[in-house]
């Protein structure tokens, strides 16, 4: 289970080190795209297949949610974590997520996100979680 928040740098490959606790996750590699609310989403491969099979059996018949499945499969990119525990984010990625130096990794159960430090701060950072049903 992908839990927790990290404030991670990319490197000057665009690389990110991934949580030590997730690597046993992703130990055969995750699946990197494009996600909602300008962030990057990152699955396991047995996830990413998930995934592909419900974007799949969505109606492709409106434009817009079309092109939203492309995208999500055009930037898709598959990595295996390097000894380091890194994971390659490539220029596309890094440019549709708005990311610069300084990152969040963000744990999210069955996936994690990837944020610009920043967006997520303004996003969540004090964010209530009184509404949820606990």
């Amino acid at each position: 289970m992908f839990l927790g928040e990290y404030q991670h740098s990319l490197d000057a490959k665009g690389r990110v080190v991934l949580p030590a606790r997730w690597r046993s996750l992703v130990g055969e590699g995750c699946v990197l795209t494009i996600g909602p609310d300008t962030c990057l989403q990152g699955f396991t491969k047995l996830g990413w297949d998930g995934v592909a099979e419900r974007l799949a059996t969505l109606r492709i018949a409106e434009p817009g949610r079309r092109d939203a499945i492309r995208r999500v499969f055009a930037l898709a990119h598959f990595d295996t974590p390097d000894p380091q525990g890194r994971i390659l984010v490539p220029e596309p990625l890094r440019q549709a997520a708005g990311l610069d130096r300084e990152i969040a990794v963000v744990g999210q159960h069955d996936h994690f996100e990837v944020w610009g430090w920043d967006a997520w701060q303004s996003r969540v950072g004090t964010q209530s979680v009184d509404d949820l049903p606990f």
